[in-house]
């Protein structure tokens, strides 16, 4: 698979903190970041807010949009100790053009 079209994936608590963040590829998900790493970028911590903004307590489906040449899927994990976000960001296919 091409790097750049390779899907990386961030898991959020509710509070948008970033608990986990590694590539989707199978074969490189031992590099994968297990312990908060803080928050994402500005650009895209403000569209996966603005996506989930509607979720309240309840989750909702997933999401998409467009943010500075990435796409950004969003969807809800629910989970014993809490609900999750996980966003997957890649390199939109209109900005490789």
């Amino acid at each position: 698979m091409d790097d750049q079209f390779t899907p990386y994936c961030f898991i959020l608590d509710r509070a948008y903190r970033v608990l986990m963040a590694g590539p989707c590829d199978a074969a490189e998900a031992a590099s994968s970041t297990a312990a908060p790493v803080g928050s994402l970028p500005g650009p895209i911590d403000r569209a996966v807010r603005a996506l989930t903004a509607s979720w309240k307590r309840d989750l909702a489906g997933g999401s998409a949009a467009e943010v500075t040449g990435l796409h950004l899927s969003i969807a809800p994990v629910p989970g014993s100790d809490g609900a999750r976000i996980a966003v997957f960001v890649r390199r939109s296919l209109t900005a490789s053009a």
